[in-house]
């Protein structure tokens, strides 16, 4: 019953066989995908896809600081850069220079 992943080409066994985890239809790596995209087939986005919606964000950001929801995220988001532990590793490579920014 739990003998492979369910996505197809992929012929590792199920999480609930292998004893890593309860999940019966996919394997662990395709599990971790679909808690993270939200589906276990479609690939991530990449950089070239995602980027203009990140310079449009920013963009809106800047042309409007004084919306009372922009002033709350900003403000969150500056208590949480003077703390190194609330700031994901992604950003933590982002912040070190390792990615590029799109400044």
């Amino acid at each position: 019953m739990f003998t492979r992943c369910r996505v197809v080409g992929c012929s590792r066994p199920a999480g609930a066989r292998t004893g890593d985890g309860l999940d019966t239809r996919f394997c662990r790596s395709h599990a971790d995908h679909y808690a993270r995209h939200g589906s276990p087939y479609k690939p991530s986005y990449g950089a070239r896809e995602v980027n203009p919606y990140r310079v449009a964000a920013l963009a809106w950001l800047e042309a409007n600081p004084n919306d009372a929801y922009v002033a709350n995220a900003v403000g969150a988001y500056g208590r949480r850069e003077g703390n190194p532990e609330a700031v994901a590793d992604y950003r933590r490579r982002l912040l070190s220079g390792e990615i590029p920014s799109l400044r």
